[in-house]
């Protein structure tokens, strides 16, 4: 037991070093152009004498019938945006909030998966977590944690995808009662939540009809129901429905989509998940994660189940079409070129692959453990634990050079130097000067500050511009009830 506390206190240790600097960055948050985009409308809705409730709903409808079907993003961002007002602080423990409940929701989404649907002892769940963790905070790219510290990305990107995830949760738990009003209540949270995420963005609801489909088929196949389980995937495909038959989809497009245009965006998505692949697979810190995670899977026991864990070769194959499925509509309406830079399509994507990677080992284990009984137990034991260790000691003295790149070192880094906080400054000083002053149009001179760190820069037009057509300080300048900021670096 006290063998057992110790390992345990090596990995809640782990998830702090892996979690502490991103929870710590949102303390330097601030809102940018889109935030103020969604302030502007929601301010000026509810000054009319509108409920919250009322302004969320009138600005989502006219959302849905001129420019995307994404119900639930887009009352989030109005109704959120509504409350916050772009407040700094109300942004800045929203960050931090929306980020500590993503952290909490996805080790109870590796609980349900791997304990309650899998079989994996309990004690198994926190290593597997450590090497998820890695994952979001040790492979992303630096400059990709758009959603983690963007105010309304935060809101519809990360936000959505915890709620997803909580669906997945309580589908999972909802299997796994025998009966009676818990079993029930699960469902309909699931249900709920599902049809919720499937009202995120298309590439989200791709996303969660997806992992919806996994659970129901294990529903049917290992827990023999079969009407509950395709009532729950049946709201959650109505939603994504729902979302793409929105009339805003094909205007914001600008042309009418053929046939060609979705053979096309279909081939893209394929390709840009094989160059995807093939940039996680050349990065040394992601074999150190994979090593890790086939070490704590394979060496784990598990109880069996019905399920046969046939085909884990095409199985493996599915999960990576789902990542193609994730990506395609951004494809079809951005091109390859804008998903290439679509940051935060990016983190839904990249969400995918690690969770379907954890995923694909849970299947091959199942697959092995069925096909030859305990042999994968007797092939991966201490020995190979320790072969493994290693391995991994080898690949990290060889890529000692090239620890800034992995993005939780690079924060520790920038946190100690004080960058998070010089670039706030300089941005959140702007935006004082902007609401103290009195005039209409208001002038800035400041000095710059290059943007080196992840938060994301505003984006502030220097020097002269039209209003009516510059995006960035136009949204500003509304926001705070100008007619126009021109700013000027010194």
């Amino acid at each position: 037991m006290l063998k057992w506390m110790r390992k345990k206190g090596i990995f809640i240790l782990a998830v702090l070093v892996l979690t502490v600097p991103s929870l710590m960055i949102t303390r330097y948050a601030y809102p940018c152009q889109d935030d103020f985009h969604y302030a502007f409308y929601a301010q000026e809705t509810l000054a009319e004498g509108h409920g919250l409730f009322y302004m969320a709903m009138k600005w989502t409808i006219e959302y849905y019938k001129t420019f995307r079907g994404c119900y639930t993003s887009s009352f989030l961002g109005y109704f959120i945006s509504g409350i916050i007002n772009c407040d700094l602080w109300g942004i800045r423990v929203f960050e931090f909030c929306s980020l500590l409940f993503f952290y909490g929701v996805l080790y109870l989404f590796l609980y349900a998966v791997a304990h309650k649907l899998m079989g994996f002892p309990r004690e198994r769940v926190l290593p597997f977590y450590c090497a998820l963790l890695a994952m979001f905070n040790g492979l992303i790219y630096y400059e990709w944690h758009e959603a983690f510290y963007w105010f309304i990305t935060s809101i519809q990107y990360l936000m959505i995808t915890s709620l997803i995830l909580l669906g997945i949760v309580s589908f999972s738990f909802g299997l796994c009662e025998e009966g009676g009003r818990k079993k029930l209540l699960l469902y309909i949270v699931a249900s709920i939540l599902g049809f919720l995420g499937s009202g995120g963005t298309l590439s989200i609801a791709a996303f969660c009809c997806a992992l919806y489909l996994m659970v129901a088929v294990w529903g049917i196949i290992d827990r023999r129901e079969l009407k509950v389980p395709c009532i729950v995937m049946g709201i959650t495909l109505l939603g994504a429905i729902i979302n793409g038959l929105a009339p805003g989809n094909y205007l914001g497009a600008g042309k009418a989509i053929t046939i060609r245009d979705v053979i096309y965006a279909g081939k893209m998505s394929v390709k840009y998940t094989i160059e995807r692949w093939e940039t996680f697979v050349s990065n040394p810190v992601f074999w150190i994660i994979v090593i890790l995670l086939c070490g704590f899977v394979f060496s784990s026991e598990r109880q069996q189940n019905r399920f046969d864990f046939k085909l884990p070769g095409l199985f493996v194959l599915v999960l990576f079409g789902f990542v193609s499925g994730i990506i395609f509509p951004a494809m079809l309406g951005y091109g390859y070129d804008v998903y290439e830079i679509l940051m935060r399509g990016n983190f839904i994507s990249d969400t995918a692959f690690y969770l379907y990677i954890f995923i694909g080992m849970l299947y091959i284990k199942g697959w092995l453990d069925r096909k030859y009984s305990t042999v994968s137990q007797k092939i991966v034991n201490r020995d190979t634990i320790c072969i493994g260790c290693f391995l991994l000691a080898t690949l990290l003295v060889l890529e000692r050079d090239d620890w800034d790149r992995i993005p939780f070192i690079a924060e520790y880094r920038e946190l100690s130097a004080g960058m998070f906080a010089q670039y706030s400054d300089f941005c959140v000083n702007i935006y004082r000067q902007i609401e103290e002053s009195d005039q209409d149009i208001v002038e800035i001179h400041t000095d710059f500050v290059e943007q080196w760190v992840c938060l994301i820069g505003p984006q502030f037009f220097e020097g002269w511009y039209d209003p009516d057509e510059e995006y960035g300080n136009r949204t500003i300048a509304r926001f705070y009830g100008k007619r126009a900021i021109y700013i000027y670096y010194n």
